[in-house]
């Protein structure tokens, strides 16, 4: 299964807890192109020693208001796209990665944004993985947060559902739909 995307985008919230490097690895293989790193930042709390800020590749930060930091950071660029509540307007940060050109947006956020994304009808695809290993609990985070559906017609169906196991996981891939 090869999953390629010009992009991929996370929330400020996966870069403070996680500090991920949000690089493609191929073992000792060369990757001679990076996707482009956007981050989901409202108030441009990125921190400035981030693994990914170190990596090959340019890092794209959304944010509400525009932002500067006290040191240069190589390869980081930062755009403000405020919406009416606060928060970044997540179709306005797609329309400027579309005339970039970006095409393809590989989303490894966590619950927040995710919960957004699908909030606004914004997800195209789902790859999701399924591990043979429990976890969770009463106060775990729900892998899609946001406002959700309140009646089962709303709710996203996957189409052309797809499965390929990948070591013990199973990765689940499928186009979404609303309503059906």
């Amino acid at each position: 299964m090869r999953l390629e995307s010009d992009a991929i985008m996370v929330g400020v919230n996966t870069v403070v807890v996680d500090d991920p490097r949000l690089t493609v690895r191929l073992g000792d293989r060369v990757v001679d192109r990076q996707p482009l790193r956007v981050v989901i930042d409202s108030q441009g709390r990125i921190p400035t020693n981030s693994s990914m800020l170190f990596e090959e590749g340019a890092t794209f930060l959304a944010t509400v208001k525009d932002v500067t930091f006290s040191e240069s950071i190589n390869n980081l660029s930062t755009k403000a796209f405020p919406d009416k509540e606060g928060k970044v307007d997540l179709i306005s940060v797609l329309k400027h990665l579309g005339k970039m050109p970006v095409s393809s947006v590989f989303v490894e956020g966590g619950s927040e944004l995710l919960g957004s994304l699908f909030d606004q009808g914004l997800v195209d695809k789902v790859a999701a993985f399924i591990s043979p290993s429990i976890i969770g609990g009463r106060y775990s985070l729900s892998a899609v947060g946001g406002i959700g559906t309140e009646f089962m017609s709303d709710k996203y169906v996957l189409t052309g559902v797809k499965r390929d196991f990948i070591g013990s996981d199973i990765l689940v891939t499928g186009y979404c739909k609303r309503g059906v």
